[in-house]
């Protein structure tokens, strides 16, 4: 084939070419060896390992619809995992901070400290796998619910003092009862 293209072209021009092939299969290679790159391997859209997200829900049951939240969750996948509702439009707040083994509540008047329950169904919400659709609305199913899901950001940088009361906060301490 060499034989055929310096006969029949000028030499940069087949040097042109070589070169040409040459980049493609670099690109065409890098683009299969590294993960999460083509969104498809490592099933995340190309985001990669998730281990944040911020999303806000809209749940709805028996086509009514159930309240707005906005919901952050830290160290996703770990056992450090903490997770934050806010109810859109009131002072509520609930938080599961499992690297403290509480769960702390806010009414808009007062805070709860209430012993982490490993039960609780929150943990076992499938946050990851929203986030792997990356940024957008989505439709969920949750148990028994259908829930509109807003991707804002995955990956965010959230600090740890939003998984807990503020500091100056009167904490009331409920005790676990079995």
């Amino acid at each position: 084939m060499g034989e055929i293209l310096s006969d029949n072209l000028p030499n940069n021009l087949v040097i042109g070419f070589i070169a040409l092939v040459i980049l493609v299969i670099v690109v065409v290679g890098v683009f299969f060896i590294l993960p999460g790159d083509n969104g498809e391997p490592d099933g995340n859209n190309g985001i990669g390992e998730i281990s944040s997200v911020d999303l806000e829900m809209r749940g709805f049951e028996g086509g009514m619809l159930g309240g707005e939240l906005r919901c952050r969750v830290k160290d996703a996948g770990t056992d450090e995992i903490k997770i934050r509702f806010d109810k859109i439009g009131a002072e509520d707040v609930l938080i599961f901070n499992n690297e403290e083994n509480a769960e702390y509540a806010y009414d808009g008047d007062s805070w709860m400290k209430i012993p982490l329950d490993q039960n609780t169904s929150y943990y076992k919400m499938p946050f990851e796998e929203w986030a792997k659709k990356g940024p957008g609305t989505y439709t969920f199913s949750y148990q028994e619910f259908s829930l509109e899901v807003t991707i804002k950001e995955v990956n965010p940088d959230l600090s740890d003092t939003l998984f807990k009361p503020p500091k100056n906060a009167s904490i009331h301490e409920l005790e676990k009862t079995n």
